[in-house]
């Protein structure tokens, strides 16, 4: 899932973390240099294919999906 925001990606990644499943933060902004292409290209939260289903699943649980 892409958020538009660091914030909304950390706080997604926080509930999957609680919930034990292992997940990581992609996000392409020359290393916090240039935050705005965070709002064209998205802060992505990446989980394992396996965990893709319960993963979403909690997230929409939370209004987080």
């Amino acid at each position: 899932k892409a958020y538009q925001s660091d914030f909304e990606a950390q706080a997604a990644k926080a509930q999957l973390d609680e919930a034990g499943i292992k997940c990581f933060i992609s996000s392409d902004n020359e290393g916090g240099m240039m935050p705005s292409l965070s709002l064209s290209i998205g802060v992505k939260l990446m989980v394992n294919k396996d965990d893709l289903e319960k993963s979403i699943e909690l997230l929409k649980v939370m209004n987080m999906y």
